[in-house]
């Protein structure tokens, strides 16, 4: 749409400047008419000269008003241009156990599109232990405080709204932010293998051994004891598992995803809902895409009686619980499912980034 109106813009201006520089033609052929008609006319060589003379000036004087008008035209258009390629700010937000660097590429990407736009990376929870020792709803607060200050530090360049592009445990953070922060102007927000309907399944439990003995000192049928209790909640981990044999735990002692997702209350929804567009993407294949597990969560997907449902078959959407449905059913919801693409690919792969995440960055 940007290129067609900035043609457009072009096509014009090129007109214009035709228009004037055809009017500047004859106005020159007229005044070499007039004065090769006032040389048969006047017999006075002085007057003749004094007249033509006073045709140049004027001559000379419509070009230059041609030529102002021209260079004002060109500075609307240079004005115009822009306001068209001003691209909106981007804050983004990296997954569990990285860092700001992690989106790096992405970064990249948008400054090579347009240099002058506005990109953040959070450097909030970052590596190890920070990313997963803090809960997420402290980690929620953390973020919702950060684009605060950044927003106040620059309200010119924020005026108009920003995007959100956030990549696994980030982004499930930055969809919460959505529902938790009232004041919120984002208006594109780009989920990348976000693990929105959490996380459960044997490779994900074995790539999270890292973490304290503990909580992960058990079996895959057990963590939900320990990752349900008080103190394993305290743990960002364990705020994103959910154990399909045990949901009615899950339901009532995960104090975080349940709240925003089954028991999400109107002012959640109606804060999620002040998005333009909301875009979740995921890359299918293994059950586990090298970061969640099942890889179906990147787009709502989840196990329930031990079947695995889509998002529409899900009660949080038949419900309308947060506005996923409202936002889906008005055009606004873009789920993007692309096979064979890793977890990491959507950081780190440049193709990925530009077909599936560069177009909503606008």
């Amino acid at each position: 749409m940007k290129n067609v109106v900035v043609a457009m813009m072009r096509r014009m201006f090129v007109k214009s400047c035709i228009f004037f520089l055809v009017l500047g033609v004859r106005a020159q052929k007229k005044k070499k008419k007039q004065c090769s008609d006032q040389d048969s006319i006047l017999s006075n060589f002085s007057t003749h000269m004094r007249l033509c003379d006073l045709e140049h000036k004027k001559y000379i004087q419509n070009k230059t008003m041609m030529m102002m008008m021209m260079m004002m035209m060109m500075m609307m258009l240079t004005m115009m241009i822009q306001m068209v390629y001003s691209y909106k700010p981007v804050i983004m937000m990296h997954g569990v156990g990285s860092d700001h660097g992690e989106m790096n590429t992405i970064e990249k990407i948008l400054l090579e599109r347009d240099n002058t736009t506005l990109v953040t990376s959070l450097p909030l929870y970052e590596g190890q232990p920070a990313s997963w020792d803090a809960s997420l709803p402290k980690q929620v607060e953390g973020v919702i405080n950060a684009v605060k200050s950044i927003v106040a530090e620059n309200s010119e360049a924020y005026k108009d709204g920003y995007h959100f592009v956030c990549k696994s445990q980030g982004a499930l953070t930055c969809r919460v932010v959505l529902e938790a922060f009232d004041e919120h102007d984002v208006k594109n927000f780009v989920s990348l293998a976000g693990p929105q309907s959490g996380v459960y399944g044997s490779a994900y439990f074995e790539s999270i051994k890292y973490l304290p003995k503990w909580l992960v000192g058990t079996t895959l049928e057990e963590i939900y004891l320990v990752a349900y209790s008080s103190l394993g909640q305290l743990i960002s981990v364990a705020n994103i598992w959910r154990d399909p044999n045990h949901l009615n735990d899950f339901l009532t002692k995960n104090i975080f995803l349940p709240k925003y997702t089954e028991h999400a209350t109107l002012q959640m929804k109606t804060n999620f809902l002040k998005l333009e567009n909301a875009i979740f993407c995921v890359g299918s294949g293994p059950a586990y895409d090298g970061g969640i597990e099942p890889w179906q969560t990147g787009v709502w997907g989840s196990v329930v009686d031990g079947v695995m449902l889509n998002m529409t078959q899900r009660d949080f959407y038949i419900n309308d619980t947060f506005g996923l449905k409202t936002l889906d059913e008005s055009g606004r919801l873009k789920l993007q499912v692309v096979p064979g693409v890793s977890h990491n690919d959507w950081t780190g792969n440049e193709d990925v980034i530009r077909k599936y995440v560069l177009p909503y960055c606008t």
